[in-house]
């Protein structure tokens, strides 16, 4: 889950910003270190267990690493991120939205092993895609979306639905 944080934290680089946070837009985001927490999980589908990858203590939860953002003159582009445990590097496809913000298309990963000491053997499928917005220059918020599927092992967490969606509101703060 932690890398699939960090890859989170890699699309929200992918956006445009602005020094002025009276009027967005009028500037380049520039890019830079952006350390990423997770906010939020809506987990609707597998009883709350996903909230316990992503906020494990139940509040808001740093991401295990400090992510690269790159600049807007760099879109559009296509790189790898560290997302969250488990999902470590993730090749992504950024683009500009609108003005002040970026999204990043659906990027799979297959077989990925969730918490093996909660899950052991638990392997699922996931698909992830993203919108961000640049807040100001050293902000960015946003909402990844994980459709998840492939819960067939034995151990894995039970599931209302397949595919099973799960969405992570996160904040992105510039670090020096």
């Amino acid at each position: 889950m932690k890398r699939l944080t960090l890859l989170l934290a890699g699309l929200v680089a992918l956006g445009c910003g602005d020094d002025d946070t009276d009027d967005p837009g009028t500037e380049s985001f520039l890019g830079g270190n952006f350390q990423f927490t997770n906010l939020a999980v809506t987990d609707g589908c597998t009883d709350n267990a996903m909230v316990y990858l992503f906020m494990p203590e139940g509040t808001a939860s740093d991401w295990a690493k400090v992510t690269e953002l790159p600049s807007e003159d760099k879109l559009p582009l296509t790189y790898t991120v560290q997302a969250p445990d488990p999902y470590g590097a993730v090749e992504v496809n950024a683009k500009a939205s609108g003005t002040t913000g970026f999204e990043f298309s659906e990027t799979t990963q297959k077989d990925v092993l969730l918490d093996n000491e909660k899950w052991p053997g638990c392997k699922v499928d996931v698909t992830i895609s993203g919108n961000f917005v640049i807040v100001d220059p050293n902000k960015v918020t946003g909402s990844l979306t994980l459709t998840t599927t492939s819960y067939d092992e034995p151990n894995c967490i039970a599931v209302d639905e397949e595919p099973c969606s799960i969405v992570l509101d996160v904040e992105g703060n510039r670090v020096q």
